[in-house]
């Protein structure tokens, strides 16, 4: 039997074709044209989104003027991470990747023109936001797993950790510009070009797509139910501690801190007194931040004791955003987001990084099923408590309260499965 590491280089051989471009050290990753048109279509599909974020949630809470209409339109934006990662993994391991990848991204393309054409017509309800939230999240959800278990198909195996940084660079570099942009054109033209500017990024990542020669999954042929191969995936997942243990932080994090994220238009509007400018730029903070830790990340690939830079930026992370929550001075928010983001970034590329390498290549999409969706699917049930609670005690104390919440749930992971904070 061909062992992962031979099985990973041969599919990145076949599936990445190098061209002219030669660039230094770990910018090498780049001159692989099919990981180059990748990273370019996934950049542009992720500024649209942002646009759209920024949109939405200035959208609803102009509409309900309610945390909890905010916490739920993020909760039904990202509850279907819950149930349809998991699908989409096991799809993305038995089926065409490439064909998934495109369908979820023309969906996704009609639903923000739907989002577009409503807003034009002035016909845009609180519901029909939920409603196109809940499907576009759908799409995302489906997207999730085929989107990160192709990386060993476009880059060889000793590069896949620099592929990963170059992915979160361009993720949250469209987080700073993405924002700046959504807010002058918000103030400048109307909301409903953000969600048409959206679709056209969609398009875009679907043109991309179509260029890009992605090789089937080996595991199609197989006989086994879809059902069997999601239960050997989880028995996968549960033999490797370390992948438990990284799973568990990330849901824990992505509960407890990353909903910070869907009240941003609250901090801006009523506690920092900044407005829709100020939200694209606690946003693009965030983002800078976050772009500076995919660069450290690059320069720390090779790094030893990775489990304890995990947890211990983990917590850097938290604190960052317990200051934030407190503070009501818009440059010191300013600077806290810009922490923060460095921190999320060098702990979440750090736990995607292990991940990767820890998974067999046959159960890879399963496994980053389960990881993205105690990533994703936690977002949701955070971003709807986070809302809830402040309705009653107040969107700084409930952004505070779960920081501290978030700390305390990294102790008890690292205190029951310390095989992490061990691994070299």
């Amino acid at each position: 039997m061909t062992s992962p590491v031979v099985q990973e280089e041969s599919a990145a051989t076949s599936g990445a074709r190098v061209d002219r471009w030669r660039l230094p050290g770990a910018f090498e990753v780049l001159s692989l044209r099919n990981y180059r048109l990748f990273w370019i279509g996934t950049f542009l599909a992720n500024l649209g989104v942002w646009m759209q974020n920024i949109a939405l949630g200035w959208v609803v809470l102009e509409l309900t003027n309610s945390t909890f209409f905010l916490g739920l339109q993020a909760f039904a934006a990202s509850i279907p991470s819950l149930v349809f990662v998991l699908v989409g993994g096991v799809i993305a391991d038995r089926y065409d990747r490439k064909g998934l990848m495109q369908a979820t991204q023309l969906a996704a393309f009609f639903f923000a023109l739907a989002l577009g054409v409503l807003t034009s017509l002035g016909f845009l309800r609180i519901w029909q936001v939920i409603l196109l939230s809940f499907l576009s999240g759908t799409a995302a959800a489906l997207y999730a797993p085929a989107n990160q278990a192709v990386l060993p198909d476009l880059v060889p195996a000793e590069k896949i950790a620099y592929a990963i940084a170059f992915n979160s660079a361009q993720f949250n570099v469209s987080r700073i510009i993405g924002p700046a942009v959504a807010g002058f054109v918000l103030v400048n033209l109307d909301t409903a070009s953000c969600f048409y500017l959206n679709a056209i990024t969609l398009l875009a990542l679907v043109f991309m797509l179509i260029r890009i020669a992605i090789p089937a999954p080996r595991t199609g042929a197989s006989r086994s139910s879809g059902w069997e191969q999601f239960k050997s995936g989880l028995s996968h997942f549960y033999e490797c501690k370390e992948i438990l243990a990284v799973t568990l932080l990330v849901g824990a994090e992505s509960f407890f801190a990353l909903c910070i994220t869907s009240m941003l238009p609250v901090f801006a509007r009523d506690v920092l007194a900044a407005g829709l400018h100020g939200l694209a730029r606690l946003t693009g903070s965030l983002g800078l931040g976050a772009l500076v830790g995919a660069l450290f990340f690059l320069r720390t690939v090779r790094q030893r004791h990775k489990g304890r830079m995990v947890v211990n930026s983990l917590n850097c992370f938290y604190a960052a955003i317990f200051l934030f929550a407190l503070s009501r001075n818009y440059y010191f928010s300013l600077l806290t987001l810009t922490v923060a983001g460095f921190f999320m970034v060098t702990a979440n590329s750090t736990m995607t990084d292990l991940v990767q390498k820890l998974s067999r290549s046959e159960y890879r999409a399963r496994i980053m099923g389960v990881y993205i969706t105690a990533s994703l699917g936690s977002v949701p049930l955070g971003s709807l408590l986070v809302g809830l609670l402040a309705e009653f005690i107040g969107v700084q104390w409930s952004v505070a309260s779960f920081a501290v919440l978030a700390v305390a749930s990294t102790y008890l992971v690292v205190r029951y499965l310390p095989e992490l904070m061990s691994y070299e």
